[in-house]
């Protein structure tokens, strides 16, 4: 029993983390979306389909610059070269339904160890 409770708990953890963001297309171009809301993190598409999260991006001149996130070296993109570029947004409907979702989840746990307890 206690193993499934842990069980639970990290498929309910894992849910929540993943379901309070989303990636949104911006339907500008780059240094117009990030001259707007200054996000920590994009998400771009380069020519043949490769994409690269960059960390606290910025645009100077014609290029994208930042760190990658998944070497932790900085990059530098020509603009030319983004095919397309997301924003991370927080998503309010889905982060409702997560906490929904953990506090039944929470819930039923705590009612199936009072019951296993008690010899239900």
């Amino acid at each position: 029993m206690r193993s499934l409770g842990r069980y639970a708990c990290l498929v309910l953890l894992a849910a929540q983390l993943s379901a309070c963001y989303s990636w949104r297309t911006e339907q500008v171009a780059p240094a117009q979306a990030l001259a707007g809301s200054q996000p920590e993190r994009v998400r771009i598409t380069e020519p043949g389909g490769k994409t690269v999260v960059v960390l606290g991006p910025t645009v100077a001149g014609d290029t994208l610059r930042g760190q990658s996130k998944l070497t932790g070296y900085p990059v530098a993109i020509p603009l030319a070269e983004v095919l397309q570029l997301e924003t991370r947004r927080s998503n309010g409907v889905s982060s409702g339904l997560v906490v929904a979702a953990i506090g039944v989840g929470a819930a039923g746990i705590g009612v199936a160890a009072v019951c296993w307890m008690s010899g239900c």
